[in-house]
């Protein structure tokens, strides 16, 4: 059987790059699917604004599908990746005389061939708007630290997806009193310790974001809509969240090995994960796939058979401060189960082994 060529993300990025030209443009690619013959990559062009990129498995199935967004700036046509940064003089492409290549000079490749034409497709996105209609100073703007989270949330209801997770981690840092003049690239302690274990989000915030996971429908930005539900205390929303960006990944997919992760954790969680508040203390040894915590009669629990900690309720969660800046977070479900919220146990869930009766702490505590 044929190897198939895995290219990681940047290394996609990077067959997009510039080409030199200063070419005005006035065509739109054909609708289509495009494909280089030394990479083997494919680029499906959807419509004006949309395209798609991706490599084929041995079996003929579309893996490691990149979304493209189209468009042209200062006389230049591009096709942006719609899951990372970069700005659109960075990929910038030439459509050929006959329209039936897409041109490029850097990488291994050099033209994507039109190989098949197809009717164009309906957008799934939003016609452009400010953010799209200029991508490439619009990607430069989003990587501002101190964007305030509205302009997130307006190129995310454009279809920059980018933008979606960029939104969700400027609420959570407002959330947590982390002002725009306090955050930083590379990120600033404080961000980092919010972000490790952020705060649950506004119920008309949660609302919002199951539909932004299934308008993007990718691991990226789906994997940010979960994690988000996850610690707004909604396992079954992002849980389905996680099974939307996940699809049907095939084995050779970059993020196969995390889609495997959520399956075993929905069958984890079973039919009806809900979320309550914590009024008393866990009583017992409680296992997870990687932590097992034995909960002791004086309130404290020991982690993995190693090290002791007192247990608090604070908020309805069960919290274990093991540092000055480390917290670790347990939440209740109806079922019995504790799920782990915070950046150590996050989407642990621990299921009681039946003890009834507390034993005091290892040497007295």
């Amino acid at each position: 059987m044929m190897a198939v060529l895995r290219i990681p993300s940047v290394a996609i990025l990077a067959l997009l790059l510039a080409c030199g030209a200063r070419t005005a443009l006035a065509q739109s690619p054909e609708c289509g699917v495009y494909r280089d013959g030394v990479t083997g990559l494919h680029i499906e062009v959807v419509n004006a604004g949309q395209a798609v990129q991706y490599q084929l498995n041995p079996e003929g199935q579309p893996i490691n599908r990149t979304p493209l967004l189209l468009g042209s700036q200062d006389g230049q046509r591009y096709a942006m990746p719609a899951e990372f940064g970069g700005t659109a003089a960075g990929t910038r492409f030439v459509l050929s005389e006959d329209v039936e290549r897409l041109l490029f000079d850097h990488g291994p490749g050099r033209a994507y061939v039109r190989i098949h034409g197809r009717a164009c497709q309906e957008g799934s996105l939003p016609p452009p708007g400010p953010c799209r209609s200029r991508l490439g100073d619009c990607m430069r703007m989003l990587w501002d630290p101190q964007l305030p989270a509205q302009s997130f949330k307006a190129a995310c209801d454009e279809g920059v997806a980018h933008a979606c997770g960029r939104w969700v981690e400027a609420l959570q840092l407002d959330a947590a009193g982390v002002g725009p003049d306090q955050r930083r690239r590379p990120l600033s302690k404080a961000e980092l310790e919010v972000l490790v274990d952020p705060a649950g989000l506004d119920d008309d915030i949660l609302d919002q974001l199951p539909g932004i996971c299934e308008r993007h429908r990718s691991m990226q930005t789906c994997k940010a809509m979960g994690d988000a539900l996850w610690r707004g205390l909604r396992p079954r929303e992002a849980v389905a969240a996680w099974r939307t960006g996940c699809g049907k990944p095939d084995h050779l997919d970059l993020d196969s090995l995390e889609c495997e992760g959520y399956r075993a954790l929905e069958a984890r969680l079973g039919d009806d994960p809900r979320a309550v508040a914590a009024t008393t203390l866990p009583c017992g040894l409680y296992r997870g796939s990687h932590w097992d915590i034995d909960f002791h009669a004086d309130g404290s629990a020991t982690f993995n058979a190693g090290e002791t900690h007192r247990a608090r309720l604070e908020q309805g969660d069960i919290v274990f401060h093991l540092a000055p800046d480390i917290s670790v977070r347990l939440r209740p479900l109806a079922s019995g189960q504790l799920i782990g919220l915070d950046g150590i146990l996050k989407q642990e869930v621990l299921v009681s082994e039946g003890h009834m009766s507390c034993q005091p702490a290892p040497g007295g505590r």
